[in-house]
């Protein structure tokens, strides 16, 4: 069992090293020849294939012309030279799937003019790693034929898609570059998954004047942060209800400097008491030292559970889930109101934002970069949970699916005392009635399908 183990092994190293070099050679040609160039190489073959009989056929006139294209343009583009300095201009934050502008500072540091110059971002590697492609399953790889799940080809496709941010293609174009001239020059470029992305390959594009192949010279700068964060959407006011449990303002938690903006009384200074509180006209009026008396402030306090329980083939409902909570996050932000994001990765996580407590935006970063798990230990998620429980007003509980274990967390949560309302996401709705009807729960369920995320989320008014 070890030694077929140990095998297998083996034949996923070659794999991945055949195909990880396969990738770099063709990444380095995509980006090198465009479309007439590959229009004119496969002319050249096919007109030289007729040209071997000069006596017989005109073909080798076209030949020569098409290869004298070719080789010019090869030449010409060999002795293409930029020597540029960039920096970006971008936005923190940007949403998945939503194009974003951001403007590019570029800089000449040659005496020499650049003509014809486009401008292109590279991503990071998407090629997985030996262990990831070896242990991880394609969602459909079963149904495939035998040849293709032994050689793994579209496994790899898969996992180096799965973990593409961008395409990469010109973002930006520029006829011409003064030489020791400086620009700034208008990008736009659409980043398709959540997380953090970093920006530190900035290519110039350099055509021949045929436009059959291109240069790529890296352009010297430094590299940025786009925090890409998750898709959100309208949540009606009508979810927000719950049981009145608030969290006393006071500094906290209040909008207004102090405990509020009416004072209640003014007694006698006690050891401990903020020197901000002291009442000074009223100690210079009595000789004695006094203080305010604030009234509290109340705000509501609510949770915001994630469930990052999913298999691969629930990913795009894990996506989903995500969505979700990130659009509870942006829209809480905007009620004199306190959150508190609660999930599991390799440990506990909880985070706190509001009213005197951390911004909604970290908990989008935050969300931003989180992972899913196949395994996921509940017992942790409801300690995490229950130590919280009796702070909160109500519970927004998001998930991808719907099982045994997931209707006995939240009756345990629910026996705390704790308002819940979740939110599983399906595939159909008939997978939802069939898995809410063989594990019911006496908790709000507001069930969301893939298909009509916005139209489940207004139907829970």
């Amino acid at each position: 069992m070890f030694k077929r183990v140990k095998k297998e092994m083996r034949f996923s190293a070659w794999l991945h090293r055949s195909y990880h070099q396969g990738s770099s050679l063709g990444h380095f040609i995509k980006h090198r020849v465009t479309p007439l160039g590959w229009t004119l190489l496969g002319s050249c073959l096919f007109t030289g294939l007729f040209a071997t009989d000069m006596q017989r056929s005109q073909a080798y006139q076209l030949f020569s012309i098409l290869l004298a294209l070719v080789l010019i343009s090869f030449i010409w583009t060999w002795f293409r030279r930029a020597k540029l300095e960039a920096k970006r201009l971008v936005p923190t934050y940007v949403t998945a799937k939503e194009p974003f502008h951001y403007r590019i500072q570029l800089t000449n540091l040659s005496k020499r003019a650049v003509r014809g110059l486009g401008l292109m971002e590279l991503g990071p590697d998407p090629r997985p790693s030996l262990e990831r492609f070896h242990y991880e399953r394609e969602p459909w790889e079963e149904e495939r034929n035998g040849f293709d799940r032994r050689m793994a080809f579209y496994r790899w496709r898969w996992l180096c898609d799965a973990a593409e941010h961008f395409s990469e293609k010109r973002v930006a174009e520029l006829a011409v570059l003064e030489g020791s001239g400086e620009v700034q020059v208008d990008a736009q470029m659409t980043l398709e998954r959540r997380g953090v992305v970093m920006l530190k390959d900035l290519r110039a594009v350099l055509p021949d004047p045929i436009g059959c192949f291109q240069r790529l010279r890296r352009i010297s700068g430094g590299s940025d942060k786009v925090i890409v964060l998750p898709k959100r959407y309208r949540i009606p006011e009508q979810i927000f209800e719950g049981s009145s449990r608030n969290q006393v303002g006071g500094e906290s938690a209040s909008n207004q400097s102090g405990q509020s903006a009416e004072y209640m009384s003014v007694r006698d200074y006690r050891p401990g008491d903020p020197l901000r509180h002291i009442h000074w006209k009223g100690w210079a009026r009595t000789g004695k030292p006094a203080v305010l008396e604030f009234e509290e402030a109340f705000f509501p306090r609510y949770g915001l559970i994630l469930d990052t329980r999913a298999s691969v083939a629930e990913s795009a409902l894990f996506e989903i889930a995500v969505s979700i909570a990130a659009s509870f996050a942006s829209k809480l932000e905007t009620r004199e109101s306190l959150i508190d994001l609660m999930f599991l990765e390799d440990r506990a996580v909880h985070l706190a934002a509001g009213r005197g407590e951390a911004r909604s935006d970290e908990l989008l970063e935050t969300l931003a970069g989180v992972e899913s798990s196949v395994v996921t230990d509940y017992s942790k998620l409801e300690r995490l949970v229950g130590r919280y429980s009796d702070q909160l007003s109500s519970a927004y509980f998001t998930m991808a699916g719907w099982d045994a274990e997931r209707a006995g967390l939240c009756a345990k949560l629910m026996r705390t005392g704790l308002d819940l309302t979740i939110f599983p996401v399906f595939k159909n709705q008939a997978s939802s009635k069939q898995q809410l009807a063989e594990f019911p729960t006496a908790a709000r369920v507001i069930p969301i399908h893939l298909t009509s995320v916005q139209l489940d989320l207004q139907k829970a008014i």
